[in-house]
């Protein structure tokens, strides 16, 4: 059964100095790191639609809007929600929220495409040759 409007997952992740955005480059900010939240966000939207897509199919990510507005400090939980909003033929959209223990942090809205993981591989290996 194709992918419906309304799965969703969400994770829980607590932030570690791998997340943060001294990990990034950004010296002295010892939080969670904007690409390290847009990571966690793609997670969650794959796992919204997990058994939803064939066993030969994956999604790749084409576009994301994040508006990230607080800093969640090392070592504090964050909570990151995917919820499939739109689907258009192969085509997905996700509404994105992310809180911690205080707070939302971020919103947000993602883009992602159902491919054939083999067909897609190919390509790519053609495009290195």
């Amino acid at each position: 059964m194709p992918p419906q409007t309304g799965l969703q997952a969400e994770l829980r992740r607590v932030v570690s100095p791998s997340m943060s955005a001294e990990a990034y480059a950004n010296p002295g900010f010892a939080v969670l790191g904007t690409p390290a939240l847009v990571g966690l966000f793609e997670e969650a939207g794959m796992r919204a639609i997990a058994n939803a897509i064939a066993p030969n199919e994956g999604s790749v990510g084409t576009r994301i809007s994040v508006s990230h507005v607080a800093p969640t400090p090392l070592g504090e939980e964050v909570l990151v929600r995917a919820r499939l909003s739109q689907v258009e033929g192969r085509r997905l959209v996700f509404a994105l929220d992310a809180s911690d223990p205080i707070r939302q942090i971020a919103t947000g809205e993602m883009e992602r495409f159902i491919v054939d993981v083999s067909r897609f591989m190919t390509k790519a290996i053609e495009r290195k040759a």
